[in-house]
């Protein structure tokens, strides 16, 4: 009976470490899945912040490219007032 217990204690022991042996593969599975997940986040998210970033720039330098014709077309008219 005790050789019996015996066996079945080092059986249990040995299922044991192998049970935690994968529960550390799982989660090195998982860390290594996060740490990809969240590279490609973080680039997806750059991608975009960027883009809006080019898309505001684009938009700032139009409307100020014509606040810029504006005010020398006011400057020169103003200028050709004065020498009349």
């Amino acid at each position: 009976m005790f050789k019996i217990n015996g066996i079945l204690i080092m059986k249990i022991e040995k299922i044991k470490a192998h049970d935690r042996s994968i529960i550390a593969k799982i989660k090195k599975i998982f860390i290594e899945m996060n740490k990809k997940f969240s590279k490609e986040v973080n680039t997806k998210i750059d991608n975009e912040i960027t883009s809006y970033i080019s898309e505001i720039k684009a938009s700032f330098t139009i409307k100020l490219g014509r606040i810029n014709n504006e005010v020398d077309a006011k400057l020169e008219r103003f200028i050709n007032k004065l020498n009349n």
